[in-house]
């Protein structure tokens, strides 16, 4: 392989005319590479947009169709639906049915009550806006 001068790369490029190494454009050195590397980052992102586009929107189509379904609070008509989801859980405790759970069952029972933990904590953060104690004006450390 041979070894290329700059002026050759240049030339090869299509930046450079090769009878004596100048640049066209009057640009210098240095911004001709820039450019050049600014022109393929800009290439190289827009072809991975590209790639990317039909996953990200099908992902985001799957994910807004469940956002749309799980994230909306009840309707004042589903209300009596969560009162007697409430009722079966504190008679399933009373009568021990909890023991006759799947291992699934009970895993997705823990899943939920984590996230629901979690989603507890988070809006704690939020609403104090710190992660650790509360902001009290006049204190000192």
């Amino acid at each position: 392989m041979e070894h290329l001068t700059v002026d050759r790369k240049l030339f090869l490029l299509g930046l450079a005319d090769f009878s004596g190494g100048q640049v066209l454009q009057g640009l210098p050195l240095f911004e001709v590479f820039l450019d050049l590397h600014f022109r393929t980052m800009a290439a190289l992102v827009k072809n991975a947009i590209t790639a990317a586009r039909p996953s990200v929107e099908r992902n985001l189509k799957i994910a807004l169709h469940y956002a749309r379904a799980e994230l909306t609070p009840p309707k004042p008509s589903e209300l009596g639906q969560v009162a007697s989801g409430f009722n079966n859980v504190l008679t399933s405790f009373r009568t021990g049915r909890w023991k006759q759970l799947t291992v699934r069952d009970a895993w997705i029972n823990v899943l939920v009550g984590i996230e629901v933990g979690c989603w507890f904590f988070v809006g704690e953060c939020i609403g104090k806006r710190h992660i650790v104690g509360y902001y009290i004006p006049n204190e000192h450390h």
